[in-house]
């Protein structure tokens, strides 16, 4: 509803109107001060007979279970003892709330996540779903919230307005706030009007000025803001108004004594109304003093009463003296302690009233006081209610500070004999996720503890069989797994995942492989229910597939599956798999083809129906085949599927094969459109009109057309629906032509007043920034606009991105390197470490590193990362970055190498361990009489690391380095061993393909064929693919290898390798423009060394050499080559240079190079 025009209409309106016919929900806003809190507290006064439940929420609530905790303590309070909110919590709330009790949750704007306007999706959940059970009973939420507060995700609510006080009311309240300080209103009429409209009407800032009138004159006060009082007689601001009750404030709390100055400031660090006691416990070291000064801060408004018992602090007033005191460590920890132990004195003496919020506040000052031994106390006597709100909770904090405080909470609850297993299991999954030194271990003695429960779950099972295999091995994860199997046989419910991790542990060695089969498959026997069997039959034709002589087996156990699985229970992916098998063998694809039929004909669209309809029509297609018939087929599905069940990947698919042929690029786009015309815009809707832009914009002469399409998206589709993404893409096709590149930028500054922060508005701020810099002259106006992007958007939302966009941008010009190093610091400074703060010390290091004078700072920086940076924030980058730049001088190798060892035993496997042993080891390959000593590294890691973590890089590293030491042959044999240990799924088809790559430099025509079969016979058909491509540009056939490129493009989908051999044949055969074209579909976006590598020589063979330069920038510094001199001999160069950023080589992805003139 509309807000009222009065103060005393809109209290009217929620006291009267909503509380007996309203919706169940309202929201209360207005300005900070304006009386938001004691206008809601009048339906307690309006509705004596109606049950009332007040919650004030502190600063920090963020999460659903924290507001559970003080939701169900309040209710406790006021003698509904049944409302617990623990399991379900929708319906404790409801049943609490429907015999006409108002529930009101004051300051519900501190419930919101940093930077997303809005609480976290459970709570908003929580609110809604509520307000749907109670609808019609009575029952009421009231939300009170700031001004600047949104709720669009309200679904049943009214949204009322508190305006501040008309210029009557406020000189009346002046007048009486005056009269009751004793102070003489000797001010004027006029006068105090003009007063009133200065502070906005607000009664906060009014009280606080007449506070000051005691000692100070109003001349005074007015002098110390008077170009504010210019102000007088326009609309007033909520910032404007405080930034008077702040200089108002300084003012006054500067006057304290000493003794009420000290109270204010202990008493700062409450987080929400306090008694008069917990008040005084902030005075310890002068109790007697406490009345007066108590006195002394009432009276000038800075604490007052909230409700009967408890008082407020003015939160500007709050804020000033927390900053003062926060300037004194000890007396800080001091302040937290006596609040802390104050809300404690509950638990120690088992008494359990109110103990929601003095939980929630004994826990948070206890914790940031270090109180240990106190907060134990008040976790053992909490844990039966810690078990009803943590016990059944599935998602892990994120945020660092409520894991931290959470870990030592549940650290000081539990220990062995404690009977809440799910605590345990919470407790190591938030140390898993903490992952600091220690935390896995403790992580695995916690999940340990979970699973001595006859009722633990299978998912504290799994944990424990992971962290096992992590920590201490295979062999004792298949012992874990083998005892959680017996533990869990009678549960009624298969541990379907359980039986799948043991499989993949007896998977690794290829002799137990058959084991692991004979595993799953009594598993399946065992089970009672069909529906949940389709993982076990598709991980055990996984397994038999692995042997090529076994694949009919494989096959004949999905049809098995797939008689007896239901449709419900994920029956589609067992034709998948089926048919995918199949279509190993070309003379088989028919047969894949009619089993999807099959699959067609029983599967409903909820069913995932969409997959089949895909996967036959890709299969029909292959080689340019039988594209008709797939579109036919297509269109088919087209037709049943509705467009809730991923329809317009159908149209995609359609569109994609139809575009195939030049000629009918016109009927795809056609198709597209009718897509867009049934499709609404929650389901897809953006990417169908990307993809007939993209085909509208492979014609020049279509560009506009495409970009016309894309605007009427815009206009269609809301900007929660990637609404981003379309500003992106027609930006790009406007970008194309210099003389648009304006136009280009102001849709983009369109895009950036409609889509929301939380709509990756970060993307359009550096696409515009990216498009204004391509004119040097216009440089600085791109850091500018990077610079209000970061001044808009949050560090959660991408907020990193734009720091190195800015600094990419600045240090083009090298004397505005240390400008960008400088931007790059203040983001080190705002970004906090899980919203990628270690791309910010990896860029700023590279920044300094151009210079060698300055590799050392860099060096220091990251350190100084590596002490900030959790294991789960990407710190095993700053290990590599630091040893890279290390690395540059022989003489440091060793230093570099014990950097990264340290990280190797710092870093968990899951967090990109591999990469520091793959880093240690190129370092150590560079130098061939230490090539034995990477080989060894490269051992350990491969016992080390299981293979669900990246460990087939290992085995690739292995081969580079022997490879590159001229012993091709022997790293085949490397890569080979890797793809017998690994599954496919972990990688073990990356290994194949490198193997094909390695084969490049291999003489022997028949040790490659050898090489050809054996990848064969293991159904690596993609990589055996790849053999023949490298051998045609062997050869020099770059004709037959842009066929072959193709071919695997049309197969495999148009993601490297294939792409990128493609780009390169059509380079050698003279097509430079289409060698452009195609490499646009790698997105800019894409930043791996290959990748970047690939656009700017396709750039430097184009003439191009702005663009070029753009993605050389990373080898420019330090290079003796001049790139605007020859750009395709400074690239040819970067190519011939093996010493590549860590990872694999160019030489490796292109092991023949075109000659270019």
């Amino acid at each position: 509803m509309p807000a009222a025009r009065s103060r005393a209409g809109v209290v009217r309106d929620l006291t009267v109107k909503w509380v007996q016919s309203g919706p169940p929900v309202a929201v209360l806003q207005g300005f900070s001060g304006v009386g938001k809190t004691r206008a809601a507290l009048k339906i307690k006064d309006a509705h004596p007979r109606r049950g009332f439940i007040d919650v004030e929420l502190p600063a920090g609530v963020h999460t659903l279970e924290q507001l559970l905790i003080l939701v169900g303590g309040a209710f406790a309070e006021a003698g509904k003892l049944g409302v617990l909110l623990g399991t379900d919590p929708v319906r404790d709330l409801a049943d609490g709330l429907r015999d006409g009790t108002v529930l009101l949750l004051d300051d519900f704007h501190r419930c919101f996540v940093d930077g997303s306007g809005a609480p976290a999706p459970e709570v908003q959940h929580l609110v809604n779903a509520v307000a749907r059970r109670i609808h019609g009973t009575g029952g009421r939420i009231l939300l009170v919230a700031d001004q600047a507060a949104a709720f669009p995700w309200i679904t049943d609510g009214d949204i009322h307005t508190l305006p501040g006080m008309s210029e009557g009311e406020g000189v009346d309240f002046l007048a009486e706030t005056l009269r009751r300080t004793g102070v003489p209103n000797d001010l004027p009429p006029d006068r105090t009007a003009e007063i009133v409209g200065w502070l906005g009407g607000n009664p906060r800032a009014l009280q606080i000025l007449a506070g000051c009138l005691r000692s100070d004159s109003l001349e005074d006060l007015i002098g110390l803001s008077p170009k504010a009082w210019e102000l007088q007689d326009r609309n007033v601001s909520e910032p404007f108004a405080q930034s008077l009750e702040r200089a108002f404030l300084d003012r006054f709390i500067g006057r304290l004594d000493d003794t009420s100055a000290t109270l204010l400031r202990r008493a700062s660090v409450h987080r929400t109304s306090f008694t008069n006691e917990a008040l005084k416990v902030s005075l310890w070291d002068a109790p007697g003093e406490f009345d007066a000064a108590k006195r002394k801060l009432t009276s000038g408004f800075l604490v007052e009463k909230r409700n009967e018992k408890h008082f407020s602090m003015n939160p500007i007033a709050k804020e000033i003296s927390l900053r003062a005191l926060s300037a004194h460590r000890g007396e800080l920890a001091r302040a937290h302690a006596a609040v802390g132990k104050f809300h404690a004195r509950h638990f120690k003496a088992k008494r359990m009233g109110a103990q929601g919020s003095d939980f929630l506040e004994a826990r948070y000052h206890l914790f940031v006081s270090g109180e240990t031994e106190e907060l134990a106390v008040v976790a053992k006597a909490y844990a039966l209610h810690l078990d009803r709100v943590y016990g059944h909770k599935t998602k892990i904090e994120e945020d660092p500070r409520e894991r931290d405080e959470l870990i030592a909470l549940l650290s000081a609850a539990l220990d062995e004999a404690s009977p809440s297993w799910r605590l345990h299991l919470h407790l190591a999954l938030l140390l898993e996720a903490r992952a600091l030194p220690d935390d896995l271990p403790a992580a695995l003695e916690q999940v340990a503890c979970a699973t001595a429960s006859p009722n633990a779950s299978k998912r504290a099972w799994a944990m424990r069989i992971r962290l096992t295999d992590q920590l201490r091995g295979t062999d004792a994860a298949v012992d874990v797994a083998v005892e959680a199997e017996e533990r869990l046989a009678a549960d009624t419910s298969n541990p379907i995942e359980i039986h799948l991790l043991h499989a993949e542990l007896l998977a690794r060695d290829p002799s137990r492989l058959d084991e692991a089969v004979q595993l799953l498959k009594a598993a399946i026997a065992r089970s009672a229910k069909p529906s949940p069997l389709a993982p076990l039959y598709q991980a055990a034709a996984e397994l038999l597939g692995r042997d090529e002589s076994r694949v009919g087996e494989a096959v004949e156990l999905l049809r098995e599956g797939i008689g007896k699985v239901p449709v419900q229970g994920n029956l589609f992916s067992l034709y998948q798999a089926a048919a995918e098998l199949l279509a190993r063998d070309e003379s088989r694809v028919d047969e894949a083809v009619e089993l999807l039929r099959e699959g067609i004909g029983r599967i409903p669209a909820q069913g995932n129906l969409f997959s089949l309809y895909q996967a036959a029509a890709m299969l029909l297609g292959r080689n340019g085949g039988r594209v008709e018939e797939a579109v036919v087929l297509l269109r088919e599905g087209i037709a049943k599927v509705p467009a809730q069940y991923s329809l317009f990947s159908l149209y995609q698919a359609a569109a994609g094969l139809l575009a195939r042929d030049e000629s009918r690029v016109g009927e795809a786009v056609e198709l597209l459109r009718e897509g867009i015309g049934r499709i609404p815009a929650q389901f897809s809707l953006f990417s169908l009109y990307q993809a007939a832009a993209g085909l509208l914009g492979r014609d020049e002469s279509r560009v506009g057309e495409a970009v016309e399409l894309l605007r009427e998206g815009i206009g269609r589709i809301p900007a929660q629906y990637s609404l981003f993404s379309l500003y992106q893409a027609a930006a790009e096709l406007l970008g194309r032509d210099e003389s648009r590149v304006e136009e280009a930028v102001e849709l983009l500054r369109e895009g950036i007043g409609k889509v929301p922060v939380q709509g990756n508005l970060s993307s359009l701020y550096q696409a515009a920034a990216e498009l204004l810099a391509r004119d040097e002259s216009r440089v600085g106006e791109a850091v500018e606009l990077l610079r209000e992007g970061i001044g808009r958007i949050p560090a959660q939302y991408s907020q990193y991105s734009l720091y190195q966009a800015a600094a990419e941008l600045l240090a083009r010009d090298e004397s505005r390197v240390g400008e960008a190093v400088e931007l790059l610091r203040e983001g080190i400074g705002r970004i906090p470490a899980q919203y990628s703060l270690f791309s910010l010390y990896q860029a700023a290091a590279g920044l300094l590193g151009r210079d060698e004078g300055r590799v050392d700072e860099a060096v220091e920086l990251l350190r100084e990362g590596i002490t900030r940076v959790p294991v789960q924030g990407n710190l095993f980058s700053l290990y590599q970055v630091a040893a890279e730049l290390l690395g540059r001088d022989a003489s440091r190798v060793d230093e570099a190498v014990e950097l990264l060892r340290e990280g190797i035993e710092k870093v968990p496997a899951q967090y990109s361990l591999f990469s520091l042993y793959q880093a240690a080891a190129e370092l150590l390959g560079r130098d061939r009489e230490r090539v034995e000593e990477a080989v060894e590294l490269l051992r350990e890691g491969i016992g080390k690391i299981p293979a669900q973590f990246s460990l087939f890089s290992l085995y690739q590293t292995w081969a580079i380095i022997l490879a590159a030491c001229g012993e091709e042959p022997a790293a085949v044999e490397v890569l080979l061993d890797g793809v017998s240990h690994i599954g496919y799924r972990q990688g073990a088809y990356r290994l194949a393909e490198g193997a094909a790559f390695v084969s490049a430099g291999i003489d022997d025509d028949s040790s490659v064929e050898r090489l050809r079969q054996t990848l064969a016979e293991g159904g690596y058909d993609r990589q055996v693919l790849l053999i023949d491509l490298i051998s045609a540009e062997k050869q020099g056939d770059w004709a037959e290898a842009l066929r072959i490129a193709r071919s695997g493009q049309e197969l495999y989908g148009t993601t490297a390798p294939f792409l990128s051999q493609e780009v390169i044949s059509l380079v050698a055969l003279g097509r430079t423009a289409d060698a452009v074209s195609r490499v646009r579909a790698m997105g800019h976006t894409r930043s791996e060394d290959s990748v970047r590598w690939l656009r700017g020589f396709v750039h430097a063979c184009g003439g191009d050499v702005e663009a070029c330069r753009a993605d050389m920038q990373p080898w420019t510094a330090g290079s003796d080559l001049d790139l605007a001199a020859d750009p395709v001999a400074f690239c040819v160069g970067v190519w011939d240079d093996s010493r590549v950023t860590f990872g694999s080589s160019l030489r490796f992805h292109f092991p023949f190079l075109p000659h270019v003139t």
